[in-house]
């Protein structure tokens, strides 16, 4: 469950993650803390300064109704937001935060419900790999936010199963910086 505040932010509750212990080891989250992000577009000189929070989802999954857990591996924010600890989100998250700081050169493409997502990554073998990235850009108190609402592993190039939709990062953030409106996929 959340504590701390680094910035006023309305979300406060995503701006840091306590330890969490599971099979007998603890898990921290301080590479999930909030945190500030200037993006520099050598192009046009322009800077644009984020302020980055993190979900829980991106180290835990849903729970279903009729699947058995342990209680004890079970993370908790809210009582009506219980999750299950991942092992293999965590270790996946603690990329997040070089993912998050690279958007500029990533391949971003459109989510569902005006979500933004980026996948690719290599693995130690130099293997490319996919993970998921889904991510919220807006503004909140005056101040640019990017919010990593989930991310999750997965098997095959989101492409394969239909049309993605590429999203130039830039563009974002210019949009958002001038109050303008966001791109939006356009099918």
């Amino acid at each position: 469950m959340p504590s701390n505040r680094f910035f006023s932010l309305s979300d406060q509750e995503y701006q840091y993650w306590l330890p969490f212990q599971y099979k007998g080891v603890e898990y921290t989250f301080e590479h999930l803390n909030a945190k500030k992000i200037t993006y520099n577009r050598r192009e046009t000189g322009a800077k644009y300064k984020f302020f980055i929070t993190f979900s829980h989802h991106v180290f835990t999954e849903g729970v279903k109704q009729q699947d058995l857990v342990d209680p004890n591996d079970l993370y908790s924010v809210k009582p009506n937001d219980v999750r299950l600890f991942d092992i293999d989100r965590y270790e996946l998250s603690l990329m997040l935060p070089e993912i998050i700081e690279n958007l500029p050169e990533k391949f971003c493409y459109h989510g569902h419900y005006g979500k933004y997502c980026t996948c690719e990554y290599e693995d130690a073998n130099g293997n490319l790999r996919y993970y998921q990235v889904v991510f919220k850009a807006f503004r909140s108190q005056n101040k640019l936010r990017l919010h990593i609402e989930s991310a999750y592993p997965l098997n095959v190039h989101p492409g394969s199963k239909g049309k993605i939709k590429k999203v130039n990062f830039w563009f974002i953030c210019f949009n958002l910086a001038i109050g303008k409106k966001l791109p939006s996929p356009g099918f």
